[in-house]
């Protein structure tokens, strides 16, 4: 925004031209006054041409950040300048205690030595360094770490407890589960010979979410059938995205008390959800089964239609056995041909009455 201030472009593209020229008729009619791209780099400005300490005594003497994952590069530099003038504290989640900014997953790894020339001849076997699931999985906190180490301040990995510790003084043997979380903790890897076979972990493949959630009611059940001393609050159930998985949550647990946290908004409310949905439906424009059905679980959607619980599975099983899978009709599907109008709603209805008309 700075640089469409002066007519400058960062990037080729025919694209940014008209949003520079947007902005700059914004700028125009909002002639007195400052817009925040403007704000930060003033105040970064100032925090970084003054002295040091020449503005401890107008700013807080302390900022702490708790729990982020990623920053803009303005907030970055927005803290790096205050940090001239007070404390700043990080106060980050990492599963390792040791530096792993520089690690990198076992592509990045390959390229590398492809680069430099140094890939193994022949049937040489080649290592590559740290643990698989901080390369592959951690990118973010990578990225983070990395940042941090680049703007020289102090790092400190503290409040650490060994997995194994705790399992020590339970006088039981460790779990497999405490085994790759102490792997993790320390950027280690167990070898095989010493790994614990148990059901401590599992690494189930599913074909839909509907059916990851069905896999998981059936483990939380078996869980509380197992230990009796283990509660429903001592439960906690995460994913990348949980708002991918809520329109399904209630209906699979409807008989287990739960609360789903992290959702936006628009999802609290299920009429907005409901109406995004089918909006969607329009957008994406395919149609699928997956998310025709979705809009089935909203109570609004249902009740609207006079269709119960047992109603919505049976139109679920319906359309699944008579092939739906996505596309109202032949003109959703390979450009209209009718040959190819085997897996569209049409189809699919066409065939459930004539199942219907012949029996």
């Amino acid at each position: 925004m700075l640089g469409w201030d002066k007519g400058q472009l960062s990037t080729p593209s025919d694209c940014e031209k008209w949003q520079m020229a947007l902005w700059q008729r914004l700028l125009i009619q909002g002639e007195k006054s400052v817009h925040q791209a403007q704000l930060f780099a003033d105040i970064t400005r100032k925090l970084e041409e003054g002295e040091e300490g020449s503005l401890s005594a107008r700013l807080p003497h302390r900022i702490s950040v708790f729990g982020v994952h990623t920053l803009p590069p303005v907030f970055f530099q927005y803290l790096a300048g205050f940090a001239r003038h007070g404390n700043v504290h990080f106060y980050l989640l990492s599963p390792c205690k040791e530096y792993w900014g520089d690690l990198k997953n076992g592509k990045a790894q390959i390229k590398e030595i492809l680069k430099n020339r140094l890939l193994a001849k022949d049937n040489e076997f080649v290592e590559f360094t740290g643990h698989p699931l901080l390369a592959s999985l951690g990118q973010q906190g990578r990225d983070l770490q990395e940042i941090l180490a680049e703007m020289d301040i102090s790092m400190e990995f503290t409040s650490y407890i060994d997995p194994l510790d705790i399992a020590q003084e339970n006088g039981r043997s460790p779990r497999l589960l405490e085994v790759v979380q102490r792997d993790l903790l320390y950027g280690e890897v167990s070898t095989g010979e010493s790994l614990i076979k148990d059901d401590s972990l599992h690494i189930v493949s599913c074909h839909s979410k509907v059916r990851e959630l069905e896999v998981l009611r059936e483990h939380i059940l078996r869980f509380l059938d197992e230990d009796e001393e283990l509660q429903l609050r001592q439960i906690v159930v995460m994913a990348p995205d949980i708002q991918q998985y809520t329109p399904f949550i209630s209906a699979i647990f409807h008989d287990i008390e739960h609360s789903v946290a992290d959702r936006s908004l628009h999802l609290r409310n299920t009429a907005i959800a409901a109406f995004s949905s089918f909006l969607s439906l329009f957008t994406v424009g395919r149609f699928g089964r997956s998310a025709v059905l979705e809009l089935l679980q909203y109570e609004s959607v249902a009740s609207r239609f006079f269709l119960s619980r047992s109603d919505i599975e049976k139109i679920v099983q319906w359309t699944e056995e008579s092939g739906i899978r996505w596309g109202l009709s032949a003109s959703d599907l390979r450009g209209g041909d009718d040959a190819f109008d085997c897996g569209s709603f049409r189809a699919g209805l066409n065939r459930l009455l004539m199942g219907y008309a012949i029996d």
